[in-house]
């Protein structure tokens, strides 16, 4: 049961395992829309399908706004067909809220119920509160909502969660899944419908924003973007302002936008710097080639068909973040739960339909998802469809350099973790006292370590069994 030193690199730059790896030596996954064909002639393997973003349709915007409304409807009554009771998760988005607004179209009389998180909007963390607008739109669809709060004590769940993900994955949204499908089960709801995959169809990522930004500035020199990336970043780690959500997406931008062409698909990718992940890896995982951490990504990049860079970013996504993150938790927390998880807008028909919307119509005037919003207008209220991008999780900058600081501390920089040899002590010590003074925003990687400790615990240390309690 040994690491993969390359695998980890990755999971602490992106939060996950992208492509084929796994945390696990020698063990892979099949790419999505993979095969592989075990024989007396030895392994065969290939892919059966791929994303043709090669060819956009033009025709007038009201005809492809009626076009996705109906196929959108088409595909929720397919995902609809179910002998057991069924339901939907509702953050209050538009992706969820479209969702559910066909739900109400083709069941127009019938209850229908929603499951969504009451979790506290957070100014450090840079999201809004879900719960007054997931509320708004069960009142005007009359669906039956039910509210499950999120709090610090998903640190107590998640070795449970790991243990049935078989893998680390540091996003908190695993746990808010979890809770959700536990819920609807509890209310005996079998089936659950989830907006996963709009954000990659109709563009809906800030990152997309970046790259429509870098497009447009690109006879700025970088030279100067530079120098104002180093002199913001000095004066944000002095002030503590780099743990605050919109200087720190200021600074990133910078960053994205004063890297080389070639660079900047990484910057896109990675949610902390290689620079921090320098000081507290040991040498041997300090030393993993940058080609092999970032390979599948720019492989991705250059193998999509489509025109724009935008586009071929929503491919990369939509071949690694997607299924190695969000469809991942997704699955595995519905199934721990005995939940049925759907996704309608992995449809085939509406991801084929996506590939040939123009560009200008998943971003115009100024608003993301453009062509999903109006196609959605008639079910949802305004401020629903104004909604800027909020995530699906937690606040974790708040919960970790507060109440949750003393397990961090107790976690990783205990004897067990500094055994491993994978770490280096003092690296961590400077990275959580960072975290709790906010000199510089490492929530989210102090975070991948504590649950990569939970896995090994789980999965080195013993054979895979249930965790019934978690100790420092």
């Amino acid at each position: 049961r040994d690491v993969d030193p390359v695998a980890l690199r990755q999971y602490l730059t992106f939060l996950w395992v992208p492509g084929e790896r796994t945390m696990w030596q020698g063990i892979r996954k099949l790419p999505p829309a993979g095969w592989l064909s075990w024989s007396e002639r030895g392994i065969e393997r290939g892919t059966w399908w791929d994303w043709d973003q090669s060819y956009q349709e033009e025709m007038p915007a009201e005809s492809w706004i009626e076009s996705v409304r109906g196929t959108l409807v088409e595909a929720v009554d397919r995902q609809l067909m179910s002998d057991v009771p069924l339901g939907t998760l509702l953050s209050g988005g538009l992706d969820s809220s479209a969702i559910a607004g066909a739900m109400r179209v083709l069941r127009p009389t019938s209850p229908i119920r929603a499951y969504t998180a009451g979790v506290t909007g957070d100014e450090q963390d840079g999201f809004a509160d879900d719960l007054p607008f997931a509320r708004e739109v069960a009142a005007a669809l009359q669906l039956e909502l039910a509210e499950e709060p999120l709090d610090t004590s998903i640190a107590s769940i998640l070795p449970l969660l790991i243990w049935h993900s078989d893998e680390p994955l540091a996003d908190p949204a695993i746990a808010a899944s979890y809770l959700l499908c536990r819920r609807a089960r509890h209310d005996g709801t079998v089936v659950l419908l989830s907006g996963q995959g709009a954000d990659e169809l109709y563009h809906g990522y800030r990152s997309h924003q970046a790259v429509r930004m870098a497009s447009s500035l690109s006879g700025v020199p970088t030279r100067l973007v530079r120098a104002a990336t180093a002199i913001g970043s000095a004066i944000a780690g002095q002030t503590g302002l780099s743990s605050r959500a919109s200087p720190r997406r200021v600074l990133k931008m910078l960053r994205y936008l004063g890297a080389t062409s070639g660079e900047r698909i990484l910057q896109l990718a990675d949610w902390g710097s290689a620079s921090i992940r320098d000081e507290i890896l040991s040498p041997q995982v300090r030393a993993i080639d940058t080609g092999e951490v970032y390979g599948d990504y720019l492989a991705l990049f250059e193998q999509s068909r489509a025109h724009t860079d935008e586009e071929r970013w929503s491919y990369v996504l939509f071949k690694t973040f997607l299924p190695a993150l969000n469809l991942t938790y997704g699955d595995r927390t519905s199934m721990a739960a005995s939940v049925e998880l759907r996704v309608p807008y992995l449809d085939r028909a509406l991801i084929e339909q996506a590939g040939r919307i123009p560009v200008g119509l998943k971003y115009r005037d100024g608003r993301q998802k453009w062509i999903l919003e109006e196609a959605a207008r008639p079910w949802l209220p305004d401020s629903v469809l104004r909604r800027s991008k909020t995530g699906f999780g937690a606040p974790l900058r708040s919960w970790l350099s507060g109440e949750m600081m003393k397990q961090m501390r107790a976690t990783l920089l205990g004897e067990r973790f500094e055994a491993r040899g994978l770490f280096r002590r003092q690296g961590v010590l400077t990275l959580l006292t960072d975290l709790e003074t906010g000199r510089r925003d490492v929530a989210y990687i102090v975070w991948a370590l504590f649950t990569f400790e939970m896995w090994a615990r789980t999965f080195l240390d013993a054979p895979g069994v249930a965790p019934t309690s978690f100790a420092a």
